[in-house]
């Protein structure tokens, strides 16, 4: 019965004293892949091929995130496919495991949002203005500008530093610095952020970067730790290329190490790798009660997978999407948040 299974489990692997380990590791695979089929037969597609797609009540088949976006679109919705097949729980885990972590970060052709307010967007801005900054008083909005247009029109004042990396106007960052002062909004010329002061252990050179302290401190260390190392291996292998000269301490050595293991009582053959240290008194009660300990701690682990995978299952599947995917910049991390 169906039903008595979940009681069937936990009250065997609570009365581990008579049932195998490997026993309840199979039920607790037999139970995982229960749940995955049942969500297979929930993964059915929202709508057929000629219908009409739009939201209502009656569709409860839609996760959280597209219901939310077709119902007020905002400007992430057309990244989203409304209406399609749902992978399903089995289809996300998959399909998570081959995926690209990194998605590839594509350039905008559309260069009428250069002067526009936009919402975060999952595309880098146009080569006609290819930084996005970020606006001062609205979150999580941006305006694709050029070079010489960071920190203006009513973008973030501080973001003035054009990165040709991530494309955007970003704030100054100068390495091992603690106080760093960017170039005014709209300056042109080529050094357009300097640090002020360094932080311990770097001295401020003439262009306004932090150089080591002491680096030769840190030559001499690794010549020493290289030549410490290859004096380490050469005593090793001189040790290892010398006659044995005491053949019967080592005979004696390996006995005493041989008694010192733990055999069944009345048998010379060691315990099996089968044996359930949890009922069997190998080493004391102590072993018994450690091993419960550690195998009622794996089955809490998988209690609480199993429940983040029943939200998953019964709420949406979105929650084994939202939070793995990679951006490199504010820009691509608020399309990421808002998708």
């Amino acid at each position: 019965d169906l039903r008595e299974f979940p009681t069937t489990l936990f009250a065997e692997f609570f009365t581990a004293r008579d049932t195998p380990f490997a026993t309840m590791i199979s039920q607790c695979v037999q139970f995982v892949l229960l749940g995955i089929a049942c969500d297979l037969t929930l993964s059915l597609p929202t709508c057929s091929t000629g219908e009409d797609c739009a939201v209502s009540a009656e569709q409860p088949k839609w996760s959280l995130v597209q219901r939310s976006t077709w119902t007020n679109p905002g400007p992430g919705a057309s990244e989203l496919e409304v209406g399609h097949q749902k992978p399903g729980l089995a289809g996300h885990i998959i399909g998570e495991a081959f995926a690209n972590k990194q998605p590839e970060e594509k350039q905008s052709t559309d260069t009428s949002i250069c002067s526009k307010d936009v919402f975060a967007r999952p595309e880098l801005c146009p080569a006609a203005c290819p930084y996005a900054a970020e606006m001062q008083n609205e979150f999580c909005h941006f305006r694709c500008v050029q070079r010489q247009e960071c920190g203006l029109l009513g973008t973030v004042q501080n973001a003035t530093i054009p990165d040709d990396g991530m494309k955007v106007c970003r704030h100054c960052n100068v390495e091992a610095c603690a106080r760093c002062v960017a170039a005014k909004p709209g300056d042109n010329s080529t050094k357009l952020e300097r640090c002020v002061t360094c932080m311990p252990g770097y001295e401020l050179n003439e262009e306004g970067e932090c150089d080591m302290k002491g680096i030769s401190v840190f030559i001499i260390g690794g010549v020493i730790g290289a030549v410490a190392t290859v004096g380490v291996i050469w005593w090793y292998v001189a040790i290892m290329l010398k006659p044995c000269v005491n053949d019967q301490g080592i005979r004696e050595g390996l006995q005493g190490r041989y008694r010192m293991k733990l055999f069944p009582m009345g048998s010379d053959e060691p315990y099996p790798l089968t044996t359930n240290l949890m009922a069997t008194n190998v080493a004391g009660p102590g072993t018994m009660a450690m091993f419960r300990y550690e195998a009622a701690v794996i089955l809490w682990a998988i209690v609480l997978l199993l429940v983040w995978l029943g939200f998953a299952l019964f709420v949406s599947s979105d929650l084994l999407i939202l939070g793995t995917r990679n951006a490199s910049s504010p820009q691509l991390l608020c399309a990421v948040v808002a998708w």
